[in-house]
């Protein structure tokens, strides 16, 4: 991923002006990453409106993500 981010980088000329808007987009890349999903025996513990609910969760904290993201990228 450090090759792919420098690659465009390169390619897209960026002046030094650029390099902070640059620097919080690529920042923002790294939260998106895919949660662990936890211990299936801790999974299998809980019951079926409590596995909906904490993937409700996920779902919010992967949308907030996606969010800031969005911010960084129309910053940039």
């Amino acid at each position: 991923m450090v090759q792919h981010h420098k690659m465009l980088h390169d390619a897209l000329r960026l002046t030094p002006g650029q390099a902070c808007a640059w620097k919080t987009l690529m920042d923002s890349e790294h939260p998106m990453a895919r949660p662990k999903p936890g211990k299936p025996e801790e999974w299998a513990k809980l019951t079926t409106p409590e596995r909906a609910e904490r993937m409700v969760e996920r779902m919010r904290d992967r949308q907030s993500r996606v969010l800031e993201h969005v911010v960084a990228l129309k910053e940039f």
